[in-house]
């Protein structure tokens, strides 16, 4: 299903990229673009909840009571 969903909004994007390369211009586009990316990239070094996705089953911060989120 999200693959069905990743695939659906492609032509989404490619319409959007248009409208904004009409509205603002290739490079602003291009310049917006790289920034989403440069953001989308530098998203794991900023926020400390991605450094927890490597780490054992089980092992965590003690807010899981019984096997349930406390």
């Amino acid at each position: 299903m999200v693959a069905a969903g990743a695939l659906a909004g492609m032509p989404v994007g490619a319409l959007l990229g248009g409208v904004v390369v009409q509205l603002a211009g290739l490079t602003a586009a291009l310049l917006a673009a790289a920034a989403l990316y440069l953001t989308a990239t530098l998203c794991p070094f900023v926020f400390p909840v991605w450094r927890q996705l490597d780490g054992k089953v089980g092992e965590s911060s003690g807010d899981h009571v019984g096997g349930a989120v406390a």
